[in-house]
């Protein structure tokens, strides 16, 4: 495996390359339109998405002009979900970052921008960006200070380009599976309000009957798990945050030592296990897929 050179990522940018959003006092919700020169907020660097909920005139930007996007800046979340990015893109519309977004413009003599996008969203650059965060209430993007000094790989630009390509081929075809998925699962749930929701309203067929979840199925809550339990390596957990919409996302877990695992033995999963979420994401349901590491559930997670 090769080894490359690391810098602290403030070494990395560009002149101006570390800008954190206005603070509110600057931007206040009076002086947001409905229409203008669009204002980024926390969605668009979670989802990735450009819909515009909030814009401001002419005179505004002028006078905020030092927050504006440029192509190739990564825009990186900075409260709450902390640690989510997306690359502004040159058909992407002019505007500003909100407060609650950073925006870091790589020095492209040094590091690519697709390069450095791929390294902070690898297992160890969302480590270092969710360590260097703080906020006992909410959690927050650390000071410039701190964040500057996560280290950043530094290969030759050729290498850069190269692993950049090959990461950008598998995206792309993940978000073709995604949409394959959509496609799929807008058929199922016809299907589903075909057998159940209108044969519900139409009398049930020959050989159906009502009945309980219960009598159908059991249901386990999740173990509580302490705060002194967690390692960085070991036996998976699964937590609400891993249930997403029909699957059980498995790279989003954390982990707990084969002691600990031991003695919450009851609570192992198996693959194909349903669960639900039964807090926050409440009601949102998935499979637990293929695995040979098979997960413990945790507390706020249902097993049927």
């Amino acid at each position: 495996m090769a080894v490359f050179e690391r810098k602290p990522l403030g070494e990395a940018l560009g002149e101006r390359g570390y800008i954190r959003g206005p603070f509110g006092s600057a931007l206040v919700r009076g002086e947001l339109l409905q229409q203008g020169i669009p204002v980024y907020e926390q969605q668009h660097a979670i989802t990735g998405t450009r819909e515009f909920r909030f814009f401001i005139g002419e005179d505004k930007f002028k006078e905020l002009s030092r927050f504006q996007v440029r192509p190739h800046d990564l825009i990186v979340s900075c409260s709450g979900t902390v640690g989510r990015i997306s690359i502004i893109q040159p058909g992407d519309p002019m505007g500003i970052i909100s407060q609650a977004l950073l925006i870091l413009r790589p020095d492209t003599k040094e590091i690519l921008p697709k390069f450095l996008y791929y390294f902070l969203n690898t297992r160890e650059g969302q480590h270092s960006l969710t360590q260097a965060s703080h906020g006992s209430v909410q959690t927050n993007i650390a000071p410039r200070a701190v964040v500057e000094q996560i280290g950043v790989p530094v290969p030759s630009l050729p290498e850069q380009e190269a692993i950049a390509k090959v990461l950008g081929a598998l995206d792309e075809k993940i978000e073709m599976n995604r949409g394959i998925n959509e496609t799929l699962e807008t058929i199922a749930l016809a299907m589903f309000k075909s057998w159940f929701v209108d044969v519900a309203q139409a009398g049930l067929p020959m050989g159906w009957r009502q009945g309980k979840l219960g009598e159908l199925t059991g249901f386990l809550g999740g173990y509580a798990f302490k705060s002194k339990d967690w390692v960085e390596k070991g036996v998976p957990v699964v937590k609400i945050g891993s249930v997403k919409p029909g699957i059980v996302d498995l790279n989003e877990v954390s982990f707990v030592s084969d002691e600990v695992a031991k003695e919450a033995k009851r609570f192992r999963l198996s693959s194909g296990d349903l669960l639900i979420g039964m807090t926050g994401y409440v009601g949102e349901v998935g499979l637990v897929p293929l695995t040979d590491n098979l997960p413990l559930l945790n507390q706020r997670v249902g097993k049927f």
